[in-house]
């Protein structure tokens, strides 16, 4: 028996079609059907948003509205990574992981810097 793909069971639990998953999470469509089929598998930053996407989808997809200024750096943000992850600064990163658990109403405490 064929084993099934776990962005495709991620996908089927949130009862969305390829395009839809696609379109509302902001991945290729290309790199979606690639990493179901098993041509190719997702990298360590797409498996960590993957894991997001499966715990908090509503969350994510909140975040991803471009009707917030914040939204659209999230946005921006997940598309460059997804694109090429190792483009992505430290700053960038936590940038990214601050909005998300904003977006999901977590607290986000911020170091300042010491001298």
């Amino acid at each position: 028996m064929k084993r099934v793909a776990p962005i495709k069971r991620i996908r089927w639990q949130l009862g969305l079609s390829q395009e839809e998953f696609a379109y509302r999470f902001e991945i290729p469509i290309g790199t979606l059907r690639d990493w179901e089929q098993g041509r190719s598998q997702p990298d360590r930053p797409a498996q960590a948003y993957l894991k997001v996407i499966q715990s908090q989808p509503s969350a994510v997809g909140r975040a991803l509205r471009p009707s917030h200024k914040t939204s659209a750096s999230i946005s921006t943000l997940a598309s460059k990574a997804l694109r090429d992850p190792r483009s992505l600064t430290r700053e960038d990163i936590k940038n990214l992981a601050a909005s998300v658990l904003t977006s999901i109403g977590e607290p986000v405490e911020r170091k300042r810097k010491t001298r």
